[in-house]
C-alpha cells in the first residue's frame, strides 16, 4: 500500500494476508468513531491519543429513525463537521536485530535469540513486524507457524502465538495433535526461561521427524516434491530472513493473533 492511502479489512482476508499486501510502504493507523450520541469527554480522549501517540480519530454521529415498515435507519446531518484531530502515524519496518535488540533491553534477549535461531536452523521465514516476529514456512510466508513478541508478560515470561494446524498443513508428516504435544495446547504461548528450552526441543525432535520422512520416501524412490523450499533450505540454500528497512524492496521481513497484532 503507498503511504497516504487507507483501507479496510476485506470480508474474507486474513490479517496476515492483509499485511503482506502491505509490506513495501509504511502503516497508517486511523481510527473512526461512530455513535448516536458525543458524550463529551470523547474530545479529551481523542486529544490525548492525538498527542500522545499520533493517531488520527474522526468522530461521527447519526440519527436514529424507525420507519413505517418497522426497519431502522441511521441518518447523519450533513452540516456536521468533521475535523481530523492529526495526521496518521506511519511505522517503519524493523529488522530482525533490532527486534533482538528491544528483546534485550526487556530482559528477555537470550530466549527471544533462541527462539529466532531454531527457526534459521530448520530454514524458516523470519519476518518481523513492530513488537513481534512471526516464523512462517518458505512456502507460504503469510501464513504464521508461532510468533514470539519483544515484551514480555509481568512475570518476565516471553509471550508468543502457535498455529498447529499451519505445522501440520506445511510438513505433512506432522500431526496437530503431535505439534500441541511437543510444542504446547495452547495457542497463545507464555513461556518461562525453561518453557523455552522445552519449546526449542520439541521443535527440533518435530524437523527431525520431518527429515527422516523426507529421506525414507527418496530412499523408496519416490521423487523429492517440487519446489519445496524447506528442502531446498535444509540442503545448503540461506533461509529466507528480511532485515529491510521502510520503503526498501522487500528482502525477507523477520509479526499477530487472536484478531491481529495491535
Amino acid at each position: 500500500m503507498s503511504p497516504g492511502r487507507t483501507r479496510g479489512k476485506p470480508e474474507g482476508e486474513t490479517v496476515e494476508e492483509l499485511l503482506e499486501e502491505d509490506e513495501e510502504g509504511e502503516w497508517e493507523l486511523r481510527v473512526c468513531v461512530v455513535g448516536l450520541s458525543r458524550d463529551p469527554s470523547l474530545d479529551r480522549v481523542a486529544g490525548f491519543l492525538a498527542r500522545r501517540y499520533g493517531v488520527a480519530i474522526k468522530a461521527v454521529t447519526f440519527e436514529a429513525y424507525e420507519l413505517g415498515s418497522g426497519q431502522r435507519v441511521l441518518v447523519r446531518e450533513l452540516s456536521e463537521v468533521e475535523t481530523p484531530v492529526t495526521g496518521p502515524r506511519k511505522w517503519t519496518a524493523r529488522s530482525v536485530e533490532e527486534l533482538l535488540a528491544d528483546a534485550e533491553v526487556n530482559g528477555m534477549g537470550m530466549e527471544f535469540r533462541r527462539l529466532t535461531d531454531a527457526a534459521r536452523r530448520h530454514g524458516l521465514y523470519l519476518r518481523p513486524w513492530k513488537r513481534s516476529l512471526m516464523i512462517t514456512p518458505q512456502a507460504n510466508r503469510s501464513r504464521m507457524l508461532y510468533t514470539i513478541e519483544t515484551r514480555p508478560t509481568r512475570a518476565g515470561e516471553l509471550r508468543g502465538w502457535l498455529a498447529p494446524e499451519a505445522f501440520a498443513e506445511f510438513f505433512p508428516p506432522l500431526t496437530e495433535e503431535e505439534v500441541t504435544r511437543e510444542l504446547g495446547r495452547n495457542k497463545r504461548l507464555t513461556l518461562s526461561t525453561d518453557g523455552v528450552d522445552r519449546f526449542v526441543e520439541g521443535l527440533d525432535r518435530l524437523f527431525a521427524r520431518v527429515r527422516s520422512s523426507v529421506e525414507e520416501s527418496e530412499g523408496d524412490g519416490a521423487k523429492r516434491p517440487e519446489g519445496n523450499r524447506w528442502l531446498e533450505a535444509q540442503v545448503g540454500n540461506t533461509p529466507g530472513e528480511c532485515s529491510r528497512k521502510g520503503g526498501e524492496a522487500p528482502d525477507e521481513r523477520d509479526w499477530r493473533a487472536g484478531g491481529g497484532d495491535t
